[in-house]
């Protein structure tokens, strides 16, 4: 490799939580990896313009030496690519011939990537295929709207093109790596990729708990705190507003559990737009398209209740720092979602000594017994089992036994996914070795 060999981890539309979690992990893993086999790599983050607070949303990638750059998606059709004498003469001397009527073309006022010798894109939402003007890698975590198809749209074919859209980003793609055994047979069965074409990363921590508390557990520190810290016995909900969620339902099983069930431990509800759940954070406006989201809607007409609001608070998007703070201080991890990558707030709860109560799904399932998590399940499709769920973690939380040795079991398997996982992604790049 030469010096000026480069990796751009892309994030294509904006992200936070998991997602961008997943995005810095593999820069840094990248990075990591390429001092240690001396290898002289530069590794570029790229993200949408106008969405993130630089500074604060990565800090920590600047101490890694890692660049950072804003990009956004020119769609082009084939025939303007042709018509564009530039692209047209690269296309050309590299053999690459278009079979897609559009692409998305990035665009960072600089060389547009073209400096770049991989493109690795975290996840396939993506409108239409990458131009392969470099090879083109996907990061893929989940086919969820095979599962829940209002994820997409509730209009068949509003669905059906959006998620032909992402399939077609996945075929063209050079390669594709996924973090489930689950999400690896979506890609084959559904996507329709060859199983030559899919990677399979289970091993790798993209989620878990920040390799700092992972190694050296959490200094319990208070003073960064956007909130008052909490008093009274809670239990925590991790989530979006997504449809996946179960918003709605496990809304009804909420009411339920502080109703017909006595529920003592109010809900504390954390991620991201969950403040939209609260009309007292986000006021009406009809200019929000979210606001008009049935569930959504729903949930700020039961929190408009003096009753449901004094034992059902929404944090918002949270600080890591903060995150942890409150799974330590927190009698146990609920997550409620109906299908999922792993909804990896199970592990990080276990990391630092917390027991979870879950639905039941094919990720959650496959993280349970790979590190034997000793979760709680449940069906999240049946609110009053739901709400029963609850209660009995709320009076059993306390004897849930935690695998003491998990941390130690993640850290070994990280050590080998993470070499792995370089191996094959610089075997995307010319003129590679790795000893």
């Amino acid at each position: 490799m030469t010096a000026q060999t480069k990796v751009a981890i892309i994030l294509p539309v904006f992200y936070k939580g998991g997602t961008l979690r997943a995005a810095k992990k593999l820069a840094k893993l990248i990075k990591k990896q390429s001092v240690l086999h001396h290898h002289p790599i530069e590794v570029v983050l790229c993200f949408v313009p106008d969405k993130y607070e630089v500074l604060e949303d990565f800090h920590d990638l600047i101490d890694w030496n890692i660049q950072l750059r804003e990009i956004f998606w020119d769609v082009m059709s084939t025939s303007q690519i042709y018509a564009s004498d530039s692209l047209t003469l690269f296309l050309k001397h590299n053999g690459i011939k278009l079979d897609s009527p559009k692409y998305l073309v990035p665009r960072d006022g600089f060389n547009d990537l073209l400096d770049v010798d991989l493109w690795i894109i975290i996840s396939d939402r993506l409108s239409a295929p990458v131009i392969p003007l470099r090879k083109v890698v996907l990061f893929i975590f989940d086919y969820i709207q095979r599962y829940v198809p209002d994820i997409f749209s509730r209009d068949v074919v509003a669905f059906t093109s959006k998620n032909f859209e992402y399939i077609l980003s996945a075929r063209r793609a050079s390669h594709v790596f996924v973090t489930t055994q689950a999400t690896k047979q979506d890609a084959i069965s559904f996507a329709g990729l060859p199983t030559s074409k899919v990677t399979l990363i289970g091993d790798l921590n993209f989620d878990y708990v920040p390799e700092t508390i992972l190694i050296n557990g959490f200094d319990e520190e208070r003073s960064s705190w956007r909130f008052s810290p909490i008093t009274q016995p809670f239990f925590m909900w991790p989530t979006n507003v997504n449809f996946h969620k179960n918003i709605s339902r496990a809304l009804d099983a909420l009411i339920y559990y502080y109703t017909e069930q006595r529920g003592k431990f109010t809900t504390i509800i954390t991620g991201a737009n969950t403040e939209y759940l609260d009309p007292y954070k986000v006021k009406a406006n009809d200019q929000i398209d979210l606001l008009k989201i049935p569930h959504i809607d729903k949930f700020r007409k039961v929190l408009s209740n003096k009753y449901y609001r004094k034992r059902i608070k929404v944090l918002g998007d949270v600080p890591d720092s903060n995150f942890f703070q409150l799974i330590l201080s927190c009698k146990f991890v609920w997550n409620p979602t109906l299908y999922d990558n792993g909804t990896y707030s199970v592990i990080e709860a276990a990391l630092l000594g917390k027991p979870s109560l879950s639905a039941l799904y094919p990720a959650t399932e496959y993280w349970n017994n790979k590190l034997n998590l000793n979760l709680v399940f449940f069906n999240p499709y049946d609110k009053k089992q739901m709400a029963s769920s609850l209660k009995w973690m709320e009076e059993n939380c306390a004897s849930v036994v935690i695998n003491q040795s998990i941390r130690q079991e993640i850290i070994e398997q990280q050590n080998k996914a993470e070499f792995e996982i370089y191996q094959k992604i610089i075997s995307f790049l010319p003129n590679y070795s790795c000893s």
